[in-house]
């Protein structure tokens, strides 16, 4: 997913340098400026997604690792992340993404937030505002994906303690 924003954000790209410098006014469908718009707009959207899933995806796997390897200790009593106690009891939360455009559509979840420690109220109205500007857009997925995530957003995100994520990602 990662790789294909990248990729959709370039083609925006270069469909915004081609109305730039190639515009036929007798055969587009709009002004010139608001073709350079919609595909500059369009890459920053992609080239943005393709950032952020990089980022959330580097400190979700961090945040994971640590957890598998720190599961005997948080659940014995406990153990330090990042200045903050865990403990089997620990709740964190992550919240959706959803962006689309034409036929493209993605789920992008959020890493994990701990409860108590991280403000997530900004997160989780950024995470809403933008899948309710860019979720909608693709067919038939962005408004299904587009209401999933407004509604996981809107009633705290997906929620779960650290005992029950350590229970469900055991290693054999």
């Amino acid at each position: 997913m990662r790789w294909l924003s990248l990729l959709v954000g370039a083609v925006f790209a270069a469909a915004g340098l081609k109305a730039l410098f190639f515009f036929d006014p007798n055969t587009a469908a709009l002004s010139r400026p608001a073709l350079v718009a919609v595909s500059l707009g369009g890459a920053a959207l992609f080239f943005f997604l393709f950032v952020r899933t990089s980022r959330v995806k580097r400190d979700l796997s961090e945040f994971e690792s640590w957890l598998q390897a720190n599961g005997e200790r948080i659940l014995a009593g406990g153990a330090s992340y990042r200045g903050a106690r865990i403990t089997g009891d620990t709740e964190v939360t992550r919240f959706l993404l959803a962006a689309s455009v034409v036929i493209l559509s993605f789920k992008i979840p959020s890493r994990y937030y701990v409860a108590g420690r991280d403000n997530v109220g900004f997160t989780k109205m950024g995470y809403t505002v933008a899948s309710l500007l860019f979720g909608w857009w693709g067919i038939p997925w962005g408004p299904i994906y587009t209401v999933q995530a407004l509604a996981k957003n809107l009633s705290g995100g997906d929620r779960t303690t650290v005992r029950s994520y350590l229970m469900l990602h055991a290693r054999a």
